[in-house]
């Protein structure tokens, strides 16, 4: 006597079920009406939801079930969730997608403004995916108070997404509605995004033209946001290395504050900041900073009193897995910093690095030689020995989902 599929206990049926795709779950359920009525009960659903695109609820949900979150909004928009670098030419740019409540979220994430590098992110909202009451999906831009309609679309076999807005009438900046699409309001969003973006550097006449470029490429791509996924190294935790990778922000002189993504090579010799935000000179994507992880030093406070003596440094060779102790750390004479660093009296670790330089259009780019030294685990400098000048970095406290995209990606490089 055989036995057929449908002749076995309900909860046996659900666990089947459970570990099929969730749109397996759709086929297979349409093969019979047992089948069916097992497929529709939403804690199968909450499965799916959680493993699939790790989306959880804390206390349920209130006016949806997972299957309608599962089949009208994740199944199209979940693996849009996660951390995006902006694909724009020079500047680019860092989008964070998550969940929120019975929806999804999309942000732009903006570095703190000059020069208060060890300050929190900035979060302005972009758009809104939700159900609608008739169960319909909406997506919402939010630049203006009661919404309007826009795009998402993620391409998971591309690795990319975008978001674009389809009303740019009635934009909300600051407490002003404007229509962008008329052309003497674009000199008003760009007045109030200079007065907004420039900080303390507003009172600074040389770098009023670095932030007018930023501006004018602001509103150039104010309606579209073309998105790639971003991949952060995972904490290491079987090697002793200065600090853990991740994102950072770092000054850039007039360029302003500009995020990094920190990260070792697989041999754990190099360590390398890769630009998430650009500038003219060096723009995002372009690796501004490689550290020479077997190249460590240690210097006395009388060789780092200046630029002259820094470049002229004659350090021994230290064998490499050689425990490091602290070290005396003094700013250099003539080296110009933006921060407002108080630099300590000691640092953990300084290494020899290179340093990123090029002319505006990234013309004949060159690296330059450089100290890189680490304070503690969330905050380092790197010393450019050439330009004079300091760069302060700062570790991105805020914890951010990483894109699901990206690590497929990754797997299949």
């Amino acid at each position: 006597m055989s036995l057929h599929i449908v002749d076995l206990p309900p909860e046996l049926l659900f666990q089947i079920l459970r570990h099929l795709p969730g749109p397996d779950i759709g086929r297979v359920c349409q093969t019979c009406r047992k089948l069916r009525e097992i497929g529709s009960v939403d804690s199968l659903w909450q499965i799916k939801c959680r493993i699939e695109y790790k989306y959880a609820v804390e206390g349920g949900l209130e006016n949806s079930s997972y299957y309608k979150i599962y089949s009208k909004v994740l199944h199209k928009y979940g693996k849009s969730v996660g951390l995006w670098r902006r694909d724009r030419k020079v500047y680019g740019g860092l989008v964070w997608i998550r969940y929120d409540k019975e929806g999804i979220v999309g942000s732009e994430l903006l570095a703190p403004l000059s020069p208060n590098v060890k300050e929190s992110m900035r979060r302005f909202d972009l758009f809104n995916i939700s159900l609608t009451s008739e169960d319909e999906v909406k997506v919402t831009c939010t630049a203006e108070v009661n919404g309007h309609p826009c795009s998402v679309k993620v391409k998971p076999k591309k690795g990319t997404c975008k978001y674009t807005c389809l009303d740019t009438s009635n934009h909300l900046y600051g407490d002003k509605k404007i229509d962008l699409k008329n052309d003497s309001s674009l000199i008003e969003v760009l007045n109030i995004w200079l007065d907004n973006e420039r900080g303390s550097d507003g009172d600074n006449d040389m770098y009023h033209f670095t932030y007018y470029g930023r501006g004018m490429d602001f509103l150039k791509n104010i309606h579209t946001y073309k998105l790639k996924p971003l991949l952060i190294q995972p904490p290491v935790q079987d090697k002793d290395v200065p600090l853990q990778p991740g994102l950072f922000k770092g000054t850039y002189s007039a360029h302003g504050i500009e995020i990094m993504n920190a990260e070792y090579s697989q041999n754990f010799n190099t360590l390398t900041l890769t630009k998430i935000t650009g500038d003219p000179n060096v723009p995002a994507t372009k690796v501004s900073v490689k550290v020479d992880l077997l190249r460590p030093m240690v210097l006395t406070a009388n060789q780092q009193e200046s630029i002259d003596n820094l470049d002229g440094v004659d350090t021994a060779h230290i064998e490499p897995g050689t425990k490091l102790e602290p070290q005396p750390f003094v700013f250099p004479r003539n080296c110009s910093e933006r921060s407002g660093f108080n630099p300590p009296k000691t640092c953990l670790f300084r290494y020899h690095a290179q340093g990123q330089i090029a002319g505006h259009g990234f013309r004949s780019p060159t690296w330059s030689p450089g100290h890189f030294v680490v304070f503690d685990e969330d905050t380092f400098g790197m010393i450019w020995l050439q330009l004079e000048s300091f760069s302060l970095y700062s570790r991105v406290m805020e914890k951010y989902d990483f894109s699901k995209l990206a690590q497929e990606h990754e797997l299949t490089r």
